[in-house]
């Protein structure tokens, strides 16, 4: 457990240190851009038009992201109605039938035959866009 624990902080001190490297990195590169664009303009401008291009990048980001979400959380709310209901009652069908499953051995082979049918055909991926 504590292995785990030890490999898991190991792997998020190195991504973190990996992140600030590459945020120093794109820093120095920004720094580079307005020294390259202060030789063809002012530098207001050429912080400007940095800016522009950033604020750009980051909408289209953004936009990207949310789409994402929006999809993720309409393929969850559709599985929920879908999947979830059925899952309901299947279970609360198999625990009403319990006791008299218990009872009788042809009754549960019959239903245990029925259920690899079941699970053999239904194809198993709900991950599935439709």
């Amino acid at each position: 457990m504590w292995g785990v624990m030890r490999r898991l902080e190991l792997k998020f001190l190195l991504y973190g240190v990996c992140g600030l490297f590459g945020l120093i990195a794109f820093g120095f590169l920004l720094a580079a851009l307005a020294i390259w664009m202060d030789e063809y303009m002012t530098p207001f401008e050429a912080c400007v038009k940095m800016a522009l291009g950033l604020g750009a990048m980051s909408s289209a980001i953004f936009a990207t992201v949310a789409a994402l979400n929006h999809r993720d959380r309409k393929r969850r709310r559709k599985n929920a109605v879908t999947g979830d209901v059925g899952r309901a009652a299947m279970i609360a069908a198999s625990t009403s039938i319990l006791p008299v499953l218990v009872r009788n051995k042809t009754l549960i082979s019959m239903i245990a035959v029925a259920g690899a049918a079941f699970l053999t055909f239904s194809g198993g991926d709900q991950d599935e866009e439709a």
